[in-house]
This record gives structure tokens, C-alpha cells and sequence, in this order.
């Protein structure tokens, strides 16, 4: 597996070589900071000290998976499985967007000391999890998470 990032000043973008589960384009300058390899999951800070987490894994290994089930339920499987840990944590969880056609969900964690959005979506084989943790506007991390699945 390969990992690495470079930033592309003139796009104002980071990419995030992921291979060979395919790139990430995260908007603006990013720095890998730690891997969770527990989760699989790379985490980035920009200048603000906001994060973003970048996560992709396959399907068949989460328990909620059958071959039979179709992308956006699996993603909403996903969802539904983290925010139960969230809120067992004593976190308030909220779902923010959902898109069947586009196979993705976006929600929000937020408690004492927390507050992050995510974007679980479903592309190829992988299961996708994206993490915003910014002192940004509802609209504007959901936003970000959306471009970064688009550019996916």
C-alpha cells in the first residue's frame, strides 16, 4: 500500500495518494498528521489546526455486510453502526443528508469537547468514511465533505 499527499498550490488543493484504493482531493492545504491503523483511517491538519480523517476500506469487512445488500443501505448500515458507538460514548448524533442515487450519508457528532461531521458513502468495493472536525458552519463541512467524495 501506498501513502503519501502533495499539494498542488495553483488548484489549492491536497491529494492524498492512496493506493490502491484510489486518490483523495481534499480542498486546500493538508498535512498528514497520524494512521489509525486500527481503522484504517489517515488524519490531516491544515494552518487552523482543523482535521480531516480519510478513511476507505472494503465492504465485506464490516459485520453489517451481505453481498446482497444494496450500496446505500450498506452505507446507511455503516451509519446507523458508528452512531450507536457515538452515542454510547454520550455524544448526541444527527443525521444532516442522505443521497440514495449518490450513495452517501452525512452526520454530525457533537458533545462536550466534539464536534465533527462525517460523510460515509459507498464507491466500487470500498466503503468510504471522511471526517471534518473545523470551527465551520453546518453547510460549509457538509459541503467539503461532498466535494471531497465527488473528487474521489
Amino acid at each position: 500500500m501506498v501513502r503519501g499527499e502533495v499539494y498542488n498550490e495553483q488548484a489549492d488543493k491536497t491529494v492524498y495518494l492512496f493506493l490502491p484504493e484510489g486518490n483523495v482531493e481534499i480542498p486546500g492545504k493538508w498535512v498528514r498528521t497520524a494512521f489509525d491503523e486500527s481503522k484504517q483511517q489517515q488524519y490531516f491538519a491544515n494552518v487552523d489546526a482543523d482535521t480531516v480523517s480519510i478513511g476507505k476500506s472494503p465492504a465485506k469487512i464490516y459485520p453489517f455486510y451481505t453481498a446482497s445488500k444494496s450500496k446505500f443501505k450498506l452505507v446507511n448500515d455503516f451509519y446507523e453502526w458508528d452512531a450507536d458507538h457515538w452515542i454510547k460514548q454520550g455524544m448526541s448524533v444527527n443525521k444532516i443528508e442522505e443521497n440514495v442515487a449518490e450513495k452517501y450519508v452525512i452526520w454530525q457528532v457533537k458533545g462536550p469537547n466534539t464536534d465533527k461531521m462525517f460523510l460515509f458513502g459507498s464507491k466500487d468495493k470500498l466503503v468510504v468514511n471522511y471526517m471534518i472536525s473545523a470551527d465551520w458552519d453546518k453547510e460549509t463541512k457538509a459541503d467539503f465533505l461532498k466535494s471531497m467524495y465527488v473528487r474521489s
